[in-house]
């Protein structure tokens, strides 16, 4: 029924025979298939991180081989990263142990190599760690698996810049990003990063050209609303009211836009500059 992809019988089919033979291997295995195949991968990005967890539970219970488990832990980690649910990404990381994974790079359709599943894997821990604030773990994974992955360098690299930001070691975070913006040519997102510890360092005007240097690098104004925040309070701080005053609106509008409701602190920071301007 499996192999026939008639999948709501054999879930019926399944659920019976492994009540009845919980220890017969084979008969486990096709189970464990059956949920993989006929519910867990047919679940959609839109669908609840709790039915996916649910799912994934229930197929993780039967001890899946290394492949099964790694598609079950990697359905759950993508989805709980992609809602920011990072409980769930520390919680389910560790189901599995990186040694297990390929370390193979996966290909697209134009034969572009990308992640392998160990380097995947390495991302989702690291994260994890930093969003729990685990941040001296995480440096500690990266200086042992950076040279392990080259063509993901850039990318732990950053996560360890980040991780030193968040521990309070400025310098060393700066040293990173400014190598990161050197050596490769730098995402918006992470110039905003460098920005924020360059601003923190107390250089608030080479922060200011950074941020618009980040900003100029990307079309979506949605992506930005935070990066605009913080260039308004910046400007503002540095008396470039006029600057501040433009950024700030544009975050409002942008956020009007999307239906997203507007933080208190910028309704009232716009309010206050648009006192300064007698603007009603």
């Amino acid at each position: 029924l499996r192999k026939l992809e008639l999948f709501d019988e054999a879930i019926v089919l399944a659920d019976e025979l492994i009540s009845k033979y919980p220890d017969f291997e084979w008969c486990r295995n096709e189970v464990i298939w059956t949920y993989i195949q006929g519910v867990l991968v047919k679940l959609s990005e839109e669908e609840s991180l709790e039915r996916v967890i649910e799912t994934a539970n229930r197929i993780m219970s039967l001890n899946p081989t290394d492949l099964a488990a790694k598609i079950t832990v990697f359905k759950v980690l993508k989805l709980a990263k992609s809602s920011n649910h990072w409980e769930a990404v520390n919680e389910w990381v560790i189901k599995i142990a990186p040694n297990s994974l390929s370390t193979k790079p996966m290909t697209d359709d134009s034969g572009r190599e990308g992640w392998s599943d160990q380097s995947l894997w390495y991302n989702y821990r690291i994260n994890g760690l930093i969003e729990k604030e685990d941040t001296k773990e995480a440096i500690s994974i990266v200086d042992e698996i950076l040279e392990r992955f080259p063509k993901q360098r850039k990318f732990f690299l950053r996560l360890k810049a980040l991780a030193n930001y968040l521990l309070g070691n400025l310098p060393e975070s700066e040293r990173i990003y400014q190598n990161l913006s050197s050596d490769y040519r730098p995402d918006w997102w992470m110039l905003h990063e460098y920005a924020k510890v360059v601003r923190d360092i107390g250089r608030r005007e080479d922060a200011l050209k950074l941020m618009y240097q980040a900003a100029s690098g990307h079309s979506k104004l949605e992506s930005m609303v935070s990066l605009f925040v913080d260039i308004g309070i910046l400007c503002k701080e540095l008396g470039k009211y006029e600057e501040a005053r433009a950024h700030l609106v544009l975050c409002k509008y942008v956020r009007n836009e999307k239906g997203w409701t507007v933080p208190e602190p910028i309704i009232n920071t716009v309010n206050d500059l648009n006192k300064l301007f007698a603007i009603t």
